[in-house]
């Protein structure tokens, strides 16, 4: 016990510059970190928004799909691959970033070791009953397959109910252009042009979205195209960029909570006697 103890800590030496990417820290000298306590996506997520990037900016940049960076930044390496992939791609985010990617590296490597490491008594007992652990495992396999059959089911009749609810309010719109679908959108929200010189800023129609409730949400962007259209669950978030005015759609409006360029969007003005909100964003 006294060797797993003396192993618990490791330490990491921070540039003054790695520490402002990685932590925010303005130090006056080398930053240490123990290792065995620093988070690895935590510290690429840091790197990401010191640099304002966001998650499907940084994800076109390097070619790399934006759920694989939500898996990395949240320590979820499971389905990526093997050791290579993983390191290769901490490197390459690390690398767009303008960071370096040998502190991440660094602390990834330590918590795999630490992860590895199992106490004698755990083994032990572990040896002394394979069938029961075998058991174990089969029981919960089960269980996670019928929980996953089951959430797809519900999933699928949730999805079906409000797309066919949709489909039959909004069944007698036509569209065969996009002058005619911002006729069929009600109010249009924007927010006031900043007076500096980043226009190019302001053309890149950041798009956030964080959902209260289940809803079903549909955006497409100015020129056609459908940027998502699906169900989205409590808590989760989004980001979007794309070609804006933004023509959207959504279920409940008071399940959603908007921001466009920063700034959040009341369009309570938009929702319908059910509840539903149809209204263009973005700058006109």
């Amino acid at each position: 016990m006294d060797n797993l103890e003396n192993n618990d800590y490791e330490t990491v030496i921070l540039t003054r510059e790695q520490a402002l990417i990685y932590y925010g820290v303005e130090s006056s000298k080398p930053f240490e970190i123990n290792a065995y306590l620093a988070n690895a996506g935590e510290m690429l997520r840091h790197a990401r928004e010191h640099r304002k990037i966001s998650v499907e900016l940084l994800g076109d940049k390097i070619n790399l799909g934006p759920e694989i960076i939500r898996q990395i930044e949240a320590n979820r390496y499971q389905g990526i691959g093997g050791e290579a992939f993983i390191k290769g791609y901490i490197n390459l985010i690390a690398r767009e970033l303008d960071a370096d990617g040998e502190p991440v590296l660094k602390v990834y490597e330590a918590l795999k070791r630490r992860d590895e490491h199992s106490p004698g008594e755990y083994v032990k007992t572990r040896k002394h009953d394979p069938w029961g652990s075998i058991v174990i495992l089969s029981i919960l396999g089960a269980a996670v397959l019928i929980a996953i059959v089951v959430y797809y089911f519900r999933y699928s009749m949730v999805l079906e109910e409000s797309t066919n609810r949709l489909e039959k309010k909004l069944h007698d719109t036509e569209i065969y252009s996009l002058d005619e679908l911002s006729d069929t959108y009600g109010p249009s929200f924007s927010t006031p042009r900043k007076a500096n010189n980043y226009e190019s800023e302001l053309e890149t129609g950041q798009l956030t979205l964080r959902a209260k409730a289940q809803t079903w949400i549909e955006i497409v962007d100015n020129h056609g195209i459908v940027i998502y259209r699906d169900l989205v669950n409590a808590n989760q978030t989004f980001e979007f960029l794309g070609n804006p005015p933004y023509y959207l759609t959504i279920e409940d409006g008071k399940a959603i909570d908007l921001a466009y360029q920063g700034q959040t969007i009341d369009f309570s003005d938009a929702l319908d006697s059910e509840g539903m909100a149809r209204f263009r964003l973005g700058d006109f």
